[in-house]
C-alpha cells in the first residue's frame, strides 16, 4: 500500500525539524558493572528531564564560588 502525500510530507518535515533543532546522545551501561545505574534508571519515568536537571544542577554549583 502506498503512504498518501501528506503523511511522507509531514515524516520529512519531522525528520529535517530533528535534524535542525535535536542532538542525540546515548550511553552504553555494562549490565554486570553498571546494575545499580541500570536498576536506578528503570525506576525513573522521564530520564531525559532527570538527566538534563542533575546536570544543570551541577553547572550551578559549578559557577558557586569555592570557599
Amino acid at each position: 500500500m502506498e503512504k498518501k502525500q501528506w503523511l511522507i510530507n509531514k515524516e520529512n518535515y519531522t525528520k529535517e525539524f530533528r535534524k535542525k533543532n535535536y542532538t542525540y546522545l546515548s550511553i552504553s551501561l555494562n549490565v554486570h558493572k553498571d546494575t545499580d545505574i541500570i536498576e536506578y534508571l528503570g525506576g525513573i519515568e522521564n530520564k531525559t528531564d532527570y538527566l538534563k536537571e542533575l546536570i544543570r544542577k551541577d553547572l550551578e554549583n559549578k559557577k558557586a564560588p569555592q570557599r
